[in-house]
């Protein structure tokens, strides 16, 4: 009778030999079958004897019978495709997991030797599951992606989702190579760039992050990044404004902040974020240039534009009118970004563009990124734009089914890679709002707004200009120069009766009055009208394309056609 011990020994579950191990007595096996093998076809060859013949038919007999399961072992074979282990042997990437010929399992071990090596089990990687969001499953154990590095060295990014590795390579591999990250909204572009921002805080890092959404303010919150908050809001840390971006520069630079630029602190204009974007692109420039007569050592930063498409377009006409209307300011975005992808490496820049459209963006500023993180997309022209970029290892598909916090990163590994991204530590500012907000309690119900009475569309826009200008006038003017100045606009901005006859100042009426010139007293009412407002601004001091638009609320070209008028009339000289 079998005692307790054999029992469980037979009942216990025969253990798996790792993929990566040598079966010792199998390989002497296929060695001797081998050599016997080809000891015997060599003697029929020179001698065609019956021991020749033997010989060779037993060799045969043992390779031919053996070699399946002994490759299947020695090699990644089928069971290492099924794992999905083979993404991390970039020499078997391209192989055809279904071709289970001798041939094909020769030339695989062929490869795997000679560029990868076989994985030692002193290399296998300890995962501490306490620390790690994402526990790699009990699988059979591999090889290491990347070496473990300092933790103020590692850029830690996630898993690869086939296997579980680690995906943390070293922060040197970004330097100086650029990124592009591309996804639709809602897939996970800000986990990237929170992730990118936050590992920089250790790795003393400088870092100007332009914020399109205003999403990562929260990042400065976390007490291991050196925060830094620009832009116009009152809390910020610096307000930055065009002309002192060099001064913002030099203390990001020199104080190694993690800064985020707030472009919604400055309005929904295009033209106020985009004068910004391009003033800070100028102002990098220039402090790499100063170090280098100074002869001071230039030091790395990541530069990340968020919404790149919307201030480096492949095509103007996907911009807002505003946009398209302002040449000066596109040309200045355009030289001072192209002056930073094509030189910015050599003086220390890293660009990171952020995208929801890989076919949106201008093709001459993401040339130069050897690093790639593309997401979910849906359209059907960045479908096929990854499916160019990353075919055969990610499929059209995948990139359909992609759910968030899932992408492929390709340029730091030899072949591209399924990972499934850490979430970033700071608060997400970025989450849609879902029914569940519609589910909390009400706050109190506040009056309704009285209604306005309707107005012609023409007479409620002169109406609003009004207002607009007489609450900025009324920040810079004291009471007698406020009522003054309201005397002095035009009729129809009082609210009086524009074909009421003012009351006439000649103190003799009966004596006719010398009739003063007006040089627009030959335009239609509606142009005069326009142009006296118009002058009336610019002698207030609005006197700029566009200090004059942004008060009149006029198009950009409509404010240049008025203030040609009152040029061409001798009212108002040059800017």
């Amino acid at each position: 009778m079998k005692n307790t011990q054999e029992i469980e020994e037979q009942e216990a579950p025969q253990e798996e030999p790792s993929f990566a191990l040598y079966n010792i007595r199998r390989d002497q096996i296929i060695l001797t079958g081998s050599t016997l093998a080809a000891t015997g076809i060599l003697d029929v060859a020179f001698h065609a004897s019956p021991t020749g013949v033997f010989f060779g038919l037993l060799g045969t007999f043992v390779v031919g019978g053996l070699s399946n399961e002994i490759l299947d072992r020695v090699i990644p074979g089928r069971h290492l495709y099924q794992t999905g282990a083979h993404q991390t042997v970039p020499a078997l990437a391209s192989f055809d997991p279904s071709d289970q010929s001798t041939r094909a399992k020769l030339s695989r071990l062929f490869r795997f030797h000679r560029s990868h090596g076989v994985v030692a089990q002193d290399d296998v990687e300890e995962v501490d599951e306490e620390e790690d969001e994402h526990p790699q499953s009990a699988a059979a154990p591999l090889q290491r992606l990347f070496p473990l590095y300092k933790e103020n060295e590692t850029l830690r990014l996630g898993r690869v989702a086939a296997t579980g590795q680690r995906f943390d390579p070293h922060f040197n591999q970004l330097l100086g190579n650029g990124l592009i990250i591309a996804a639709v909204q809602g897939s996970g572009k800000s986990i990237i760039n929170g992730l990118l921002i936050e590992r920089s805080g250790p790795a003393d890092l400088p870092v100007v992050a332009l914020d399109h959404k205003g999403e990562y303010d929260s990042v400065t919150e976390l007490s291991f990044v050196n925060g830094f908050r620009a832009g116009m809001n009152a809390d910020s840390d610096f307000h930055l404004t065009p002309e002192n971006a060099g001064e913002f520069v030099r203390q990001v630079m020199e104080n190694r902040y993690q800064a985020i630029v707030n472009l919604p602190s400055y309005g929904d204009s295009w033209i106020a974020r985009a004068e910004i974007v391009a003033a800070v692109g100028k102002a990098l420039m220039a402090y790499a240039a100063q170090q280098r007569r100074l002869k001071q050592p230039l030091l790395p930063c990541l530069v990340i534009v968020d919404e790149a498409q919307l201030y480096f377009p492949e095509n103007v006409s996907y911009l807002p009118a505003e946009a398209r209307n302002n040449k000066d300011v596109l040309n200045d975005l355009s030289n001072a970004y192209f002056s930073l992808v094509s030189n910015g490496r050599s003086n220390g820049y890293t660009m990171c563009f952020a995208t929801q459209s890989l076919t949106f963006i201008a093709k001459a500023m993401i040339k130069s990124c050897q690093i790639k993180m593309v997401m979910h997309h849906v359209e059907k022209n960045d479908l096929d734009e990854c499916k160019n970029a990353f075919s055969p290892h990610v499929t059209r598909e995948q990139f359909e089914t992609f759910p968030a916090g899932y992408g492929v990163v390709a340029g730091f590994t030899p072949f591209p890679m399924v990972v499934q991204f850490d979430m970033k530590k700071s608060r997400d500012m970025s989450e849609t709002p879902k029914l569940d907000r519609l589910r909390a309690p009400r706050p109190a119900v506040m009056p309704p707004v009285p209604m306005r009475t309707p107005a012609q569309p023409q007479q409620l826009q002169q109406d609003q200009q009004a207002e607009k200008m007489t609450a900025i006038l009324a920040k810079s003017m004291s009471l007698d120069q406020l009522l003054t100045s309201i005397k002095q606009m035009p009729d129809q901005h009082r609210g009086e009766d524009v074909d009421e006859a003012p009351p006439s100042n000649n103190p003799y009426p009966d004596e006719p009055q010398e009739a003063e010139h007006d040089p627009l007293a030959d335009l239609p009412t509606a142009d005069r009208r326009k142009a006296e407002w118009a002058l009336q601004l610019w002698e207030e001091g609005f006197a700029s394309v566009r200090k004059l638009r942004d008060v009149s609320g006029w198009s950009d070209g409509e404010t240049r056609r008025v203030i040609k008028l009152l040029r061409d009339r001798g009212l108002v000289g040059n800017e």
